[in-house]
């Protein structure tokens, strides 16, 4: 072979060393690859090519298994001698992540990210898929040490500055990881209604009964304001969750409203049939005969007060508004929740608005969030079916701003 006969004429030249562990490594023959790599970083006077035989030193004792030693300190090598290099520190992370040395793995993509941007050509070998893979390894390390902000954080600066460099596979991760970690915890997604702390702004009938609200952001809490109360009402709940927790119904099945609820998980499910009054079905909301659910939950009437669309990620919400037999059926008052800021396509919100508009209904709020950041939902009421007086007192439409609800709903 041509790498053998060079290296005969000359076993010194360090180019020539890494040609034939190349070539070995290529045939599969890991052992004497490694020593032609290790003799190539012994006697090159060249930075760079020291470095790639430091990676490529890594990359064979990954492969054998069984040698995570070697393997970090060869890495470990290739940093000192290029710490402002970020191959190896993206190999570094990755393999710390693949053992769930998660500290290790936060640590060493910090340092990296830090060094960017880079301005060299990175190797092919090292398989690096571009720098949002650094910001992904922190982003996964730092759930894993318990920095869950600063997950959820770097996950939207993904989406907000390097949505455009993601293929098919980061894309769909990104989506999963934003969809699954939310908001935030109960301090930064959820405000609520509880007489004993605050005072309601806007009165409905029987309001001075209710103790506390369970719904994330008020829904429960709007829904009565803008029917004054009304007991005895009708919903469809897509998206059930928590029979409690975060519940747009739990409220309104205690005043005496009759509704049916759509929900994935079956142990979510289980606890609603232990602890709520009103049916849950377990299926999935894309495979569903919403006609045959609202007849159940309306038999004498084409109208239902209350519809809430609440499922993940954004395509799939769509998609359910889309299956409803809204030629037969309107809805009072609607809570859509686009999670605008999750949703990595940036085109369900205005999709969901194009639809609802088409079919006569108009926004009561636009982009409600917690306290005013994270756009996750959009309020709708159909003008023909509540009272305008009402939608005037509560309604807030600025396209260009995010409402905080808790301004809105609290004196």
């Amino acid at each position: 072979m041509k790498e053998l006969l060079e290296y005969i004429e000359n076993s010194e030249d360090p180019q020539i060393n890494f040609n034939i562990g190349e070539w070995y490594e290529n045939q599969g023959y890991i052992s004497p690859a490694l020593s032609f790599y290790l003799r190539c970083a012994d006697r090159s006077d060249d930075i760079n090519l020291r470095y790639k035989a430091l990676l490529k030193i890594f990359v064979c004792y990954d492969k054998a298994g069984d040698r995570d030693f070697v393997a970090k300190s060869a890495l470990k090598s290739a940093i000192a001698l290029c710490p402002d290099r970020v191959e190896a520190y993206f190999l570094l992370c990755q393999f710390h992540e693949y053992r769930t040395n998660y500290i290790d793995s936060y640590m060493n993509a910090s340092i990296a990210i830090s060094l960017l941007p880079k301005k060299y050509e990175v190797e092919d070998f090292v398989k690096y898929p571009g720098d949002h893979a650094l910001y992904f390894l922190k982003a996964c390390s730092a759930w894993h040490v318990g920095k869950p902000d600063e997950s959820r954080q770097i996950y939207r600066y993904i989406l907000e500055n390097m949505n455009e460099d993601l293929d098919k596979t980061y894309k769909d991760l990104l989506q999963l990881n934003l969809s699954q970690l939310g908001s935030g915890g109960p301090a930064k997604a959820f405000t609520g209604y509880n007489k004993k702390n605050n005072t309601l702004k806007y009165k409905f009938d029987g309001c001075e009964e209710i103790e506390q609200n369970h719904s994330q952001v008020f829904q429960d809490i709007c829904t009565l304001t803008l029917l004054d109360g009304k007991k005895s009402g009708t919903y469809l709940e897509i998206g059930a969750a928590d029979p409690f927790y975060g519940s747009n119904t739990a409220l309104l099945e205690k005043l005496g409203w009759k509704g049916i609820g759509i929900e994935y998980d079956e142990n979510f499910v289980a606890l609603h049939k232990i602890h709520r009054k009103n049916k849950v079905l377990c299926q999935n909301a894309l495979d569903v005969d919403y006609e045959d659910i609202l007849k159940e939950i309306s038999p004498n009437s084409n109208i239902i007060d209350y519809l809430q669309l609440d499922i993940e990620p954004s395509k799939n919400t769509f998609m359910a508004l889309t299956l409803l037999p809204t030629h037969k059926y309107k809805f009072r008052f609607i809570t859509y929740e686009h999670d605008h800021y999750a949703d990595v396509t940036k085109s369900f919100k205005e999709k969901s608005r194009s639809f609802l508009y088409s079919l006569g209904y108009k926004l009561l709020i636009n982009d409600i969030s917690p306290f005013g950041d994270h756009s996750f939902e959009d309020w709708w009421y159909h003008p023909d079916l509540v009272d305008q007086k009402r939608v005037d007192t509560i309604k807030h439409v600025d396209l260009n701003a995010v409402h905080a609800v808790e301004n809105i709903f609290l004196t």
